[in-house]
């Protein structure tokens, strides 16, 4: 469900990088049906985690060096978006963004 919804968004020129930390169940499967359906979705399949780093913060490093653009947006298996939450989210980061530089200037 949450990577439907992510591939739904209206953010043009879209990449959505899937990081499987090594699941069990079927989402190997699912993932790469959805793989094959949509040339946006890249899918990992974790690495075990080194003893030196956290499990969730490996995920997400691995997932963050295949990745590609300007803006990085980091979501929980679990979570459910609307089809406008790419946009809004980076439209209200470049405004606080240009409010911080108006500040500095």
């Amino acid at each position: 469900t949450c990577v439907a919804g992510v591939l739904a968004q209206d953010w043009p020129n879209l990449e959505v990088i899937v990081v499987d930390d090594r699941s069990s169940d079927r989402t190997p499967e699912i993932l790469a049906r959805l793989a094959t359906q949509d040339p946006r979705l890249t899918v990992i399949r974790g690495e075990e985690c080194p003893k030196t780093w956290m499990g969730k913060n490996y995920a997400l490093h691995q997932g963050f060096t295949r990745s590609r653009g300007e803006w990085i947006l980091f979501l929980d298996a679990d979570t459910q978006v609307a089809p406008q939450v790419v946009t809004q989210t980076v439209r209200e980061a470049e405004r606080r963004l240009l409010a911080t530089q108006k500040t500095k200037s």
